[in-house]
């Protein structure tokens, strides 16, 4: 049976759920958030008691239940995905004026880390069938670098084999932005487990989240040796600043759960209406100099907060169901916007699969598509990403510009009903016609 709830268990009446049963005679209100905070008891008590906590050993517990998910031999936490990226670096034995690849479509912190290290970024463009770096880019700039960042945007894999084969051909060293991946697989194993140092990230809307931090893998000891001396030295959140963090989470998923999302969502509807970035305005927490490639290595929290791991271990065995929803409802989707004009939707490539933490369409004259999809009920955004050859040393990436203007986020991951999945489709093919009229 199809239901879009995760509160399944408690909430069933005659063999359908109650919210279900409400909503469909009219009690509740139809809408459905831009994305959900998934956030279940368990995680919740579990970093309660660790607020305070000094004890490390939940840490070591996290680390090796990743590493045995992933398929890897280390794993270490840190304190965000951003001081990891240093900190492998750094470990990898990256020097100032080295030069490393990455995509030129991506979140503005790469770029900064790798300005703050004094590396040269080298903005490679996109492939615009499935957003991800394109190989014959990275040739382009093989030879000017000693690092390449192979970056699985959105949780869809890039061709690993062909951008490996480009690596060893010019003597890369090879890291995976994996912030968006976990769940993800490519050529039959997890991503994480082809043998390159990776990134991954527990931020509010990962799966699973941990209200922040993230975790660094890699098959090579003395790779997680120097991250874990780093780490050391250097300082991670508070316990108010965890339980900042903890209650943010917990009024977040009770917000976008599917009881009380519908009942704000007419507000958000007329904020919406009157600036279209506003929500995401509001709710950003990164600072605006990141934007500009300005980002301080020493402000940065180093190490993970024992809450955090407490959190993300008590998430980790739901990432594999999580994923295989929001993997059929993207099967769904694909399947109902396929052939529409005016809409291009993320192609895979082969050995690829995709996790689909995001699900991104792009569209012409977005900001009427994004009103349209408002008016049947969906909240959609165009995230965070940029094209950041603006703030790079060298690159051109034409195709990072137009992804940048025509991206729409679509929540594929707060429902797990076709039937909403295919009204969804619906509205967007004729908010898309309405974009042309």
């Amino acid at each position: 049976m199809n239901s879009d709830l995760d509160l399944r268990d408690n909430l069933r009446f005659p063999g359908r759920s109650v919210v279900k049963l409400a909503r469909e005679l009219g009690f509740i209100p139809s809408a459905i958030p831009r994305g959900r905070v998934v956030l279940t008891p368990e995680q919740v008590l579990s970093g309660v008691e660790r607020l305070w906590s000094q004890d490390d050993r939940i840490i070591d517990a996290f680390e090796q239940a990743f590493a045995d998910y992933i398929g890897v031999p280390h794993a270490v936490g840190v304190g965000s995905a951003k001081a990891g990226l240093a900190m492998l670096l750094r470990a990898m034995g990256a020097q100032p004026g080295q030069g490393v690849i990455v995509a030129g479509y991506n979140v503005p912190e790469v770029p900064a880390v790798l300005k703050a290290l004094g590396m040269r970024v080298l903005a490679a463009d996109i492939d615009p069938t499935n957003y991800n770096i394109a190989p014959t880019q990275v040739v382009r700039y093989a030879k000017q670098a000693e690092f390449l960042i192979i970056t699985h945007l959105y949780g869809n894999p890039a061709p690993l084999n062909v951008l490996m084969d480009i690596a060893h051909a010019y003597g890369l060293k090879v890291l995976e932005d994996c912030a968006q991946a976990l769940g993800a697989g490519f050529d039959g194993k997890r991503l994480g487990a082809h043998g390159n140092p990776c990134i991954f990230s527990f931020g509010m809307m990962k799966n699973p989240t941990a209200l922040g931090g993230g975790m660094v893998t890699t098959p090579d000891p003395n790779i997680a040796r120097g991250i874990r001396d780093q780490r050391a030295g250097g300082k991670a959140l508070s316990g108010t600043e965890m339980a900042r963090k903890l209650l943010s989470g917990v009024l977040l998923s009770a917000g976008t759960s599917p009881v009380v999302f519908p009942w704000l969502f007419p507000g958000l509807k007329v904020m919406e209406r009157g600036a279209s970035d506003l929500v995401y305005r509001a709710l950003k927490s990164r600072p605006a100099q990141w934007e500009q490639g300005i980002l301080d290595l020493d402000a940065l929290d180093l190490g993970m907060h024992p809450a955090q791991a407490a959190i993300g271990l008590a998430g980790l065995g739901h990432v594999d169901r999580l994923t295989g929803a929001r993997q059929r409802m993207v099967r769904a989707l694909k399947t109902a916007l396929q052939g529409n004009e005016g809409i291009g939707l993320p192609g895979e490539v082969p050995g690829a699969r995709p996790a689909w933490t995001n699900f991104v369409v792009t569209v012409d004259n977005r900001q009427v598509v994004k009103k349209r999809m408002l008016d049947c009920g969906f909240d959609t955004t165009w995230g965070y990403l940029a094209a950041i050859d603006r703030i790079a040393h060298a690159g051109q990436c034409p195709n990072a510009r137009r992804m940048e203007q025509k991206n729409l986020y679509l929540p594929v991951g707060a429902t797990r009903n076709t039937g909403i999945i295919e009204r969804m489709a619906d509205c967007l093919v004729q908010a898309v016609r309405d974009g042309k009229a």
